[in-house]
């Protein structure tokens, strides 16, 4: 599991993978825990993996002619494979369903406390992050907490023990420790298993869509790497969006289209001609 240092926030995950367990329930600080809390505000986040939100819907476009569902293509360039297919294929699939599941994560946001910045952060949830970002400025609700150095919190269930994690959710985790601040940091990841199956059954999917659709707008979709197809036209859709000046709305719309054939939310209005 590839954890990344970002804007200073130390994720190089610790050695010794089979203990960290036990290193983050018996070397926590007294005042310091992990539970659920009600809600944290979306202004008291730090949102790291927001920026250059167009990057992988451009990176998916313009290599869209290469076969990334062949196994000896993802195994001989695999971070070629994460840049171009995985990074759009993973957030467009999760917007997807959080949209369909009323604003709502099938697993739950999980957040530390950084003292540096005085602000919460999201990991893992580097995915998700940009679509609370992105979808819903509001409360991140219900969410998996750890308070490092004791940061003043009102817990509403706190967990003594991994398996008491899965009781509560009813679901297998993975717990990965870092260290910083003076603390062992956990960093519970739900549903690993489910990633790499979705990617592959969503990548065809809107591979499909993006070869087979016309889309009429007056956004420059070229830019993006988008090209009209000429044989092949399943069906043509209508993209229009909020403020076409800026970058990350187009970027939105390109996120949710596949999905759609009329909507109307976001600032994105998509309709079936």
């Amino acid at each position: 599991m590839d954890l990344i240092n970002n804007h200073n926030i130390i994720y190089k995950e610790l050695p010794l993978f089979q203990n960290h367990e036990y290193l983050v329930f018996q070397y926590k600080h007294k005042n310091e825990n992990i539970g659920v809390v009600k809600t944290i505000d979306f202004h008291d986040v730090f949102f790291s993996t927001i920026y250059n939100f167009k990057q992988p819907v451009i990176n998916f476009l313009k290599n869209i002619q290469i076969d990334y569902s062949i196994p000896d293509i993802i195994i001989k360039n695999d971070n070629e494979y994460k840049l171009n297919v995985e990074h759009y294929i993973k957030t467009a699939w999760v917007t997807y369903e959080y949209i369909i599941n009323n604003e709502t994560f099938n697993n739950p946001i999980m957040l530390h406390w950084n003292p540096r910045i005085e602000k919460w952060c999201i990991h893992p949830g580097g995915t998700r992050q940009k679509i609370i970002y992105f979808f819903n400025k509001g409360k991140i609700n219900n969410p998996l907490i750890h308070n490092t150095t004791g940061k003043q919190i009102d817990f509403f269930k706190i967990f003594y023990s991994k398996k008491d994690i899965e009781n509560y959710y009813q679901k297998e985790v993975i717990i990965v420790a870092t260290a910083d601040h003076g603390s062992i940091i956990p960093h519970v990841h739900f549903d690993q298993e489910n990633i790499q199956p979705n990617i592959k059954k969503y990548y065809k999917t809107i591979k499909q869509f993006w070869q087979t659709t016309d889309i009429m707008t007056d956004l420059n979709l070229e830019y993006f790497g988008y090209k009209k197809p000429i044989k092949k036209v399943l069906k043509t859709l209508r993209l229009e969006v909020d403020n076409p000046e800026n970058i990350d709305n187009i970027s939105k719309a390109l996120y949710i289209i596949p999905f759609f054939d009329n909507f109307d939310k976001y600032g994105v209005r998509i309709k079936k001609v």
